[in-house]
């Protein structure tokens, strides 16, 4: 079986959690599989201070593909009329996301890939044209509406922070109609409890 793998971001250090996970994982698929891995860079700059166990990607994957930085101009004003958040990237940057799935489609076609795993919420919509024809693996870990509706439990009262508690909420509205969608989009999703299942 050949499976292609997509993250958010890359695969750098043992020492950072998610890493660690998606290391693991990929590492043992790949004794009976063969691997694949495409990284779309969307959480930039989010670690540098974890470099002291480097991974050695080439050990697992057959082929390594990065795509390049999403656009640093202004994303289009499209992306406030979204009310499922795994729409921000189509709505706010079309180029970047068509130009992301075209690699992922000739990928798939080039190396006769079945399956996917793909790992992060914002990932979803990257994935989702491909749900009917290739089996694909969802790695939701976290419920990011759990962590969210905490993060909210400890903003200030009304009325203070007005906006950031209304920015908060119509986050969660837009998290929540994105994580309830990814059982009917995908083969299986994997959380890491029964309440991010929930």
């Amino acid at each position: 079986m050949r499976i292609l793998v997509v993250t958010d971001k890359r695969l750098d250090s043992l020492s950072h959690g998610n890493d660690l996970r998606v290391w693991h994982f990929c590492r043992e698929l790949a004794t009976r599989h063969e691997m694949y891995l495409l990284t779309v860079p969307l959480k930039l700059g989010f670690r540098d201070e974890f470099k002291d166990r480097p991974i050695i990607l080439s050990d697992v994957f057959k082929k390594i593909i990065d795509m390049p930085n999403p656009p640093v101009h202004r994303p289009s004003l499209r992306r406030h009329f979204r009310q499922n958040e795994s729409n921000y990237y189509s709505l706010s940057y079309p180029r970047y996301f068509s130009m992301v799935t075209k690699v992922i489609a000739d990928l798939c076609e080039q190396n006769s890939i079945s399956h996917m795993l793909v790992f992060s919420l914002d990932l979803a919509g990257f994935v989702r044209p491909f749900s009917r024809s290739k089996k694909i693996l969802f790695d939701l870990c976290d419920s990011e509406v759990l962590t969210l509706t905490r993060q909210i439990e400890f903003l200030p009262p009304w009325p203070l922070q007005l906006n950031t508690r209304l920015k908060a909420h119509l986050l969660r509205a837009r998290l929540a109609k994105a994580e309830a969608c990814l059982p009917h989009w995908f083969s299986h999703v994997i959380t890491i409890n029964g309440a991010d299942t929930d």
